[in-house]
C-alpha cells in the first residue's frame, strides 16, 4: 500500500497543468492526500510545506487538504484564501 501513498508523486501531480483542469483528478489527488494525513500526519504536513512554493490552484488546495486533515484549519483557510 506505501507506494500508493507516495509523497513527492502527490506533490509533482498536484503541481502539474492537468491538477488545475480536471475536478477527476483533483478528487484523485484530495482523497491520496487525506489517505496521507491519515497514516503519518508529520509526512503530510512536510508534503504540505513543499507544496507552499508550488504555484497553481491544484498545489493550493491539496495544500489546504493536508493542512486541514492535520487539524492546521486556520493554515488550511489561509491556503485556501491563496486559491482565490
Amino acid at each position: 500500500m506505501r507506494d500508493i501513498l507516495d509523497p513527492d508523486e502527490l506533490v509533482r501531480l498536484a503541481s502539474t497543468d492537468e491538477a488545475r483542469s480536471s475536478a477527476a483528478e483533483l478528487a484523485r489527488l484530495e482523497h491520496l492526500a487525506s489517505a496521507i494525513a491519515a497514516e503519518n500526519t508529520g509526512e503530510a504536513l512536510d508534503v504540505a510545506a513543499r507544496l507552499e512554493s508550488a504555484r497553481g490552484d491544484g498545489a493550493c488546495w491539496i495544500r489546504a487538504v493536508l493542512l486541514e486533515a492535520c487539524g492546521r484549519f486556520e493554515e488550511a483557510a489561509a491556503a485556501q484564501r491563496c486559491c482565490a
